[in-house]
């Protein structure tokens, strides 16, 4: 999280992460949000990284209650994956993708997300959080040990199509 700061999981029990057991320990693979008892959201780019393979071997997992994503987590299955079916890859389209897993989301952080309503809308700059376990440098892909958080604005859908479509 490039600008951000540590953040705790008390206070954000929504997030979790998605990572691979492999022989010489875990795999980060991305961020995600629970948003059920037994559903997680994630961008459909972190899900190209757990082949059903792995999930068939029961070696994909989404971790959850803790600020720190290597320790003290609750170690969910993934038994399921779905991507956007209309999902590219190269341009980033419709990047979003859902987790099915075996075990619930009931640890005491492990609370899901509110989702807004449909059609919400939003004013111009406003405040909005991200937050997560990514690279702090815009030049070396790392991922940091402790979540953390930043703040952005949102900027005018029309604005942002124009200049990013």
């Amino acid at each position: 999280m490039i600008g951000g700061t540590p953040a705790d999981i008390e206070n954000y029990p929504s997030m979790a992460y998605l990572f691979v057991e492999k022989a010489a320990g875990y795999d980060y693979r991305g961020g995600a949000a629970i948003i059920g008892m037994y559903w997680a959201i994630t961008a459909a780019h972190c899900l190209i990284f757990i082949p059903d393979f792995l999930i068939k071997s029961k070696a994909a997992f989404i971790g959850s209650n803790t600020s720190y994503w290597e320790n003290n987590f609750v170690k969910h299955q993934i038994i399921k994956k779905y991507v956007h079916a209309q999902f590219n890859k190269k341009e980033l389209d419709f990047d979003i993708g859902l987790v099915k897993v075996h075990n619930p989301f009931d640890g005491i952080y492990e609370k899901p997300i509110k989702l807004a309503v449909v059609n919400y809308g939003y004013n111009d700059a406003t405040a909005a959080l991200a937050l997560g376990w990514g690279t702090t440098d815009p030049l070396a892909y790392s991922v940091v040990s402790r979540l953390r958080l930043a703040e952005v604005k949102l900027k005018n859908f029309k604005i942002c199509q124009e200049n990013y479509a």
